[in-house]
C-alpha cells in the first residue's frame, strides 16, 4: 500500500460516521481537497489535515510518513496555529 493509500485509510477510519454541517459524509471534505493537489505530499496533508483534531491519533502516529517530511512539517505547523 503506498503512502497516499495509507493516508486515505487513516482518514476514512477517523472520519467514519462524521458528517459536515450539511449532513454529508465528512470524508468528502478531505477528498475534495486532495483532488486539487498536485504532489503526493500535498495529497497526504489534504487527507490527514483534520485527523489529529477529529480523531484518536496524534502527530506521532504519522512517523510512517517520514519520507514525506514536508507533509509532516505542514501537518505540525497546522496543529500549532
Amino acid at each position: 500500500m503506498n503512502m497516499i493509500d495509507q493516508a486515505l485509510a487513516i482518514a476514512v477510519r477517523v472520519h467514519a460516521g462524521q458528517v459536515d454541517r450539511g449532513g454529508r459524509p465528512y470524508i468528502l471534505h478531505p477528498l475534495r481537497l486532495m483532488h486539487r493537489c498536485r504532489s503526493d505530499e500535498e495529497m497526504i496533508v489534504a487527507l490527514l489535515h483534520d485527523t489529529v483534531e477529529d480523531g484518536d491519533i496524534s502527530l506521532k502516529d504519522f512517523e510512517r510518513f517520514q519520507k514525506y517530511h514536508k507533509a509532516l512539517g505542514l501537518l505540525k505547523s497546522q496543529m500549532n496555529d
